[in-house]
């Protein structure tokens, strides 16, 4: 998980607040229990009230609108609860119940606006708690300058702890993006690396094949057609094919027949599925068909067409060829009977040939899922 430093400076002072809370909530109570100490209890019951719905409402902005903490009149609103909560005592006629409660709206100041604004605010809490003390207990110079000193102090430490800790922040990210950047040009370095070994293994090498036979257009046809098909797996497919799925098998199945006879086979499917037994079947039958079909149509391109459904599969076979009668197909072919609509019909399936003396071959093949 990344590290989120202003979360984790939020934390701090959104803790802190809760404890000043709890600490006046406790100095109230202690005031209220001791019938000396407070003359107004009523004063008292609602200052704890205020500064600990101030503080619940600190908590909830920290978890659900947390830019609400950097805002201005929020800081502003936050050093009046603060303050009131300082000279509470003098209206309830309690020497003293704020405890550490004003410190924490400097510490949130140093969060929201930094060391100059908490300074600011450090100086009004300290005018304000001095005021107190001249109103219960006379002027003490030493109290004031004490009263300067720790309210001071605690913002300009704050800023400085908190400054340290954003800068070093910084400086992790500045990193970890300098080593991003560096790793993505090590991955770029690569892919080109492998970008130009492959053209040199592949391309290059069918290019000089092509070259010492260029006399035979059949065969530079071939090698061409290969490597487009290698291209085209090696860019898109970036991996090679997931075995034991349907559409993968007679893709290898389509390429071999290609290499083998010399002829375009394009294959499109719609959809895929893993093989089954049955489905093996079908994939054999779609074999035999497309040999058929590069062997005897006369037709330089093959396609086959695959349409996975929720419960079948559908394969045609087809080309542009010469055709035949199918009352002709001698008995002693087999190829067709047993290889193709044979095969399909032991295993639940059925083929469907469509066929004409010079007007193509079509071959349906359907097997359920």
């Amino acid at each position: 998980m990344e590290f989120d430093i202003d979360l984790s400076l939020r934390r701090v002072v959104v803790g802190f607040r809760v404890v000043g809370a709890v600490w006046l909530a406790i100095l109230g109570v202690v005031a209220l229990a001791s019938s000396e100490e407070a003359d107004r209890p009523a004063i008292i019951i609602i200052t704890i009230a205020a500064t600990s719905a101030w503080a619940a409402l600190t908590v909830w902005l920290h978890f659900n609108r947390a830019d609400t903490l950097r805002n201005p009149w929020f800081l502003v609103a936050d050093v009046a609860v603060g303050a009131g909560a300082q000279v509470a005592p003098i209206a309830a006629g309690s020497t003293q119940f704020a405890g550490g409660y004003p410190l924490s709206s400097v510490f949130l100041v140093v969060y929201g606006a930094g060391a100059v604004a908490a300074l600011g605010a450090a100086v009004v809490l300290t005018i304000v708690t001095s005021y107190r003390q001249i109103i219960t207990r006379g002027l003490d110079l030493t109290s004031a300058s004490a009263n300067l000193v720790v309210f001071v102090f605690s913002a300009a430490s704050a800023a400085w702890a908190f400054g340290i800790m954003r800068r070093a922040d910084a400086r992790r990210q500045a990193a970890e993006a300098a080593m991003r950047t560096a790793q993505e040009a090590r991955t770029r370095a690569e892919e080109r690396s492998d970008m130009a070994a492959h053209l040199h293994d592949s391309v290059l090498q069918t290019l000089a094949l092509i070259q010492r036979q260029a006399d035979d257009g059949r065969q530079v046809k071939t090698l061409a057609r290969q490597q487009e098909r290698e291209l085209r797996e090696w860019l898109f497919g970036g991996s090679t094919p997931a075995p034991g799925h349907l559409v993968d098998e007679v893709q290898a199945m389509a390429a071999d027949i290609e290499r083998r006879y010399g002829v375009e086979i394009d294959v499109v499917a719609v959809g895929d599925c893993e093989l089954t037994e049955e489905l093996r079947a079908l994939v054999r039958a779609t074999g035999e068909a497309t040999t058929n079909a590069a062997r005897h149509s006369g037709d330089d391109n093959v396609s086959i067409y695959i349409e996975t459904a929720a419960d079948t599969v559908t394969i045609f076979v087809r080309d542009r060829g010469a055709g035949f009668d199918m009352e002709q197909v001698g008995a002693d072919r087999h190829g067709l009977d047993e290889s193709i609509v044979g095969r399909m019909q032991r295993h639940g399936g059925t083929a469907v040939v469509r066929t004409d003396p010079g007007q193509g071959t079509e071959v349906e093949l359907r097997m359920s899922r």
